[in-house]
């Protein structure tokens, strides 16, 4: 059995994929979905569904064709998803999922729902320390976040004798390093010393941190916020090619999000007993450490990773933060917390018609406005890429002259 997954920006892919073959499970992800992934998706999927929908279920079914055109054996594979509720089309994915390759011909083929509503379990597979794989894939998840921000920050602070390219076969090799760590010994003292051992190729590149860019912050929906491929035009890339200074949204957000909202919503509703807030608070709190610890070791130069207490209380006069959903609370105390460290431009990515985002929204203007920020919502819908890169560079060039205004003034 070959475990299939995807959806993730690749660096994470790879150090899952790593943490997946020390528990024994031989594994393949799925390359960055492109254009004729997202028509796929569109011509088996039910319509009125979002682009993330398409984008995946196309990448998937694009997958299976080409191996199957090969010759090669797809019954090996077991595709794995996250199986969610609540008041996004999400959850409706895995029917979504099982009626299209019903309908491209791969209609027995096998899909595993990893569970979040019940301890993050894996459908029909059997995990030998379940709580420590859950565990080892979430350091994969924030080695992963530090390495793409770390890549953003060298590629936008690099001095000008210093090419992309150095800068990617230095990230290559730091994520080689983490790959082979994470494959045979994943536990954090192992995780320390790999980063330790990997922060000389940092110092061999000349960055100048005297260099004034515009700060720009990506938040919005999960995977149109988090992924790297054309379901959001390659939105990250297409900054740093702007000269700017690229804050990504973190997916260890959403695992201290979890954390910090189920304990909550636990208290409120008297369903938590001490130890299971305990537990909670602890595996919060862990995170933020050991990211830190991984910051500070790379000099400090990714982005730090924002605190659940203090997005709660920012987002507690316009949005309540019990009411979960898509990302809750989350995009409204992010472009807060953007306005109070001096983030310049706050880009909001979703998907077309993303209910919980357009809510958001609703609320994000009013922000902009009591703030003064410079905000910008942005749909995605698979195609339309001229037009939104046409938006955001004029918010970018608004941006750009706030910033000068603001060198000018300080």
């Amino acid at each position: 059995m070959v475990l299939l997954f995807g959806g993730l920006p690749i660096y994470h892919q790879r150090l899952i994929k790593a943490v997946l073959k020390f528990y024994g499970i031989e594994s393949e992800f799925l390359p960055e979905p492109d254009y004729d992934a997202f028509l796929i998706g569109r011509k088996y999927c039910s319509r009125g569904f979002c682009n993330p929908a398409y984008f995946t279920i196309g990448n998937l079914i694009k997958f299976l064709m080409e191996k199957k055109k090969k010759g090669e054996d797809i019954s090996k594979y077991v595709y794995i998803t996250v199986g969610a509720c609540g008041p996004c089309r999400f959850g409706m994915y895995v029917e979504e999922y099982k009626k299209a390759l019903k309908l491209a011909g791969f209609e027995n083929f096998k899909i595993a729902i990893l569970d979040q509503d019940n301890g993050y379990k894996i459908e029909g597979i059997e995990i030998k320390k379940p709580f420590s794989f859950i565990w080892d894939l979430g350091k994969a998840i924030m080695i992963g976040d530090i390495l793409r921000s770390l890549r953003y920050k060298l590629i936008s602070y690099k001095k000008n004798e210093v090419s992309k390219d150095e800068i990617e076969n230095v990230i290559e090799k730091i994520i080689t390093s983490y790959e082979k760590t994470l494959s045979t010994n994943p536990q954090l003292l192992s995780i320390f010393k790999t980063a330790i051992k990997t922060r000389k190729y940092i110092k061999k590149i000349p960055l100048d941190f005297n260099k004034k860019l515009p700060k720009v912050m990506v938040i919005g929906e999960f995977w149109a916020s988090t992924t790297e491929s054309y379901g959001n035009y390659k939105v990250h890339e297409y900054l740093l090619e702007n000269n700017v200074d690229v804050k990504p949204e973190y997916i260890t957000n959403w695992l201290t999000y979890q954390f910090f909202i189920k304990r909550k919503e636990k208290k409120i509703r008297n369903e938590a007993t001490f130890k299971s807030i305990l537990i909670m608070f602890l595996l919060e709190h862990a995170i933020y450490l050991i990211f830190e610890t991984l910051r500070k070791i790379y000099f400090s130069i990714p982005d730090p990773l924002q605190k659940q207490s203090e997005l709660y209380k920012l987002a507690l006069p316009y949005y309540d933060p019990l009411v979960v959903g898509g990302e809750g609370h989350l995009e409204v105390a992010k472009h807060i917390w953007a306005a109070k460290h001096g983030i310049d431009l706050v880009i909001s990515l979703k998907p077309f018609g993303c209910m919980p985002s357009t809510q958001s929204d609703a609320i994000n203007y009013k922000v902009s406005k009591d703030y003064k920020t410079l905000f910008l919502s942005v749909e995605t819908s698979g195609d339309g890429e001229v037009n939104v890169k046409n938006r955001i560079s004029m918010k970018l060039f608004e941006a750009k002259k706030k910033f000068k205004e603001k060198l000018k003034a300080s």
